[in-house]
């Protein structure tokens, strides 16, 4: 699958052409097994862009699946939010994706967490 990046923040899929990235924002109580974004048919979420970090003066944890009580893609302690949130900048390659057909969960443990995505929705 060859997906290029371009500056104006879309990607360009072999199989899709032109994919837009989309952002979101979550606001999370400590909790598990939360939907993120939906599945769509077909196609994997790619998660290009994240800036995180606590919603409160102690650190915490996240963890990101693939599917509902899915393969884990992606954990770490987060920052309080007395500190500078991690910023993860949109690249090419992304951070981490769903398998097909699958949408993205997560799991909030010890503080409750803010972060905006941005990913892009795509045909493998």
């Amino acid at each position: 699958m060859s997906v290029v990046y371009s500056p104006n923040k879309v990607f360009v899929s072999t199989k899709d052409g032109v994919v837009p990235v989309e952002s979101l924002f979550v606001a999370r109580a400590v909790s598990a097994n939360n939907s993120v974004v939906a599945a769509v048919s077909g196609k994997r979420i790619r998660v290009v862009g994240l800036t995180i970090q606590t919603n409160g003066a102690a650190a915490g944890s996240i963890t990101f699946y693939s599917g509902s009580g899915g393969t884990a893609l992606w954990g770490f302690v987060t920052p309080p939010n007395t500190m500078p949130p991690f910023v993860h900048e949109p690249n090419l390659l992304g951070y981490f994706e769903t398998a097909t057909g699958v949408g993205l969960f997560d799991t909030v443990v010890t503080t409750a967490q803010v972060y905006t995505i941005q990913y892009i929705i795509y045909t493998p």
